[in-house]
């Protein structure tokens, strides 16, 4: 059973949105490349994870406060006997491990990803002390990336490798034997901290931006290309050639809008200018009367949920 899935991070959600509008730092495209990889190994575990057939209890992608700190949760997996923490990554390439520093193949050191996975575990289980949740939580740090490799690695590590992710799982719902799964305790547990997440990480790292400087347009939705004006009721990318209706296009204009100024009133002439005026005043008037509750008179006028 699933009671929280999977959302995908804020802080990524802003820097696809601004990456095609404005010029990124080497270090903050990296930063953004690494949450992309980051989450879309996240989203393959998930699909491993959703394919056991044993009845299981899990939490996915939880921000929680433990003596005044934060940490982030990858998945939690309730059975009977304990809870696992399940921490994934998404490396790839060689890596290797001297005493407790970790390496890749050309010898930069990063930073030892065992480290986080401590501090996560001795953190909540702090907070199921509080909590008077008498479980005990096993740890393992998963690597998704078939191309991954990790040498000079003890096998006493809490490290499962992507060629024993499979056996991994099955060994895990075996010997905890979720097929007599005992849902009150655990449940009550699980609710228990989904209550706790907290929404707003305070580690988003955003570059700073403002309207005027951000390119305007419909940005593709496949390619990261420019939508140009088509035919038919829909606009076309100018990269790839794929095509979108013109509600669809407009309604992703106005999250992004909100998404990146939620303190700007929403009006028609906003959506048509952030959209560089691919689609017509008209069709967004339609669009925001359709969807939108209208507030105001004259230039006034703007929208804002019903």
């Amino acid at each position: 059973m699933l009671l929280k899935p999977r959302t995908t991070p804020r802080e990524l959600l802003f820097l696809r949105t601004l990456s095609p509008r404005m010029m990124f730092t080497e270090e903050q495209m990296e930063d953004y490349i690494n949450l992309e990889k980051g989450y879309e190994g996240e989203l393959k575990f998930d699909a491993l994870m959703d394919n056991q057939k044993r009845e299981h209890l899990l939490i996915r992608d939880l921000l929680l406060t433990s003596n005044k700190s934060d940490f982030q949760l990858d998945n939690l997996l309730f059975t009977p006997e304990r809870i696992y923490q399940l921490e994934v990554k998404n490396f790839e390439g060689e890596h290797y491990i001297e005493t407790e520093a970790w390496f890749t193949s050309t010898g930069k050191q990063i930073k030892n990803p065992l480290l986080q996975l401590k501090r996560s575990e001795n953190l909540l289980n702090q907070l199921l002390y509080k909590m008077k949740a008498n479980m005990k939580v096993d740890s393992y740090l998963i690597f998704i990336n078939q191309e991954f490799t990790l040498y000079s690695a003890s096998q006493s590590l809490p490290v499962i490798l992507p060629s024993q992710i499979n056996r991994f799982l099955k060994k895990l719902f075996k010997d905890d034997n979720t097929q007599n799964f005992i849902y009150p305790r655990q449940k009550g547990i699980a609710n228990q901290l989904i209550k706790l997440h907290k929404t707003e990480t305070p580690y988003m790292q955003i570059p700073e931006y403002n309207y005027r400087k951000l390119k305007k347009g419909i940005v593709c939705s496949h390619c990261m290309g420019w939508m140009e004006v088509s035919i038919q009721g829909r606009v076309k990318c100018s990269h790839c050639s794929k095509e979108e209706f013109y509600l669809s296009a407009i309604e992703r204009s106005v999250e992004e809008f909100k998404l990146l100024f939620p303190n700007e009133p929403l009006t028609v002439n906003r959506i048509f200018n952030w959209s560089g005026g691919c689609i017509s005043r008209k069709t967004v008037q339609r669009y925001l009367t359709d969807r939108y509750k209208k507030n105001g008179k004259g230039r006034s006028i703007f929208y804002e949920k019903n």
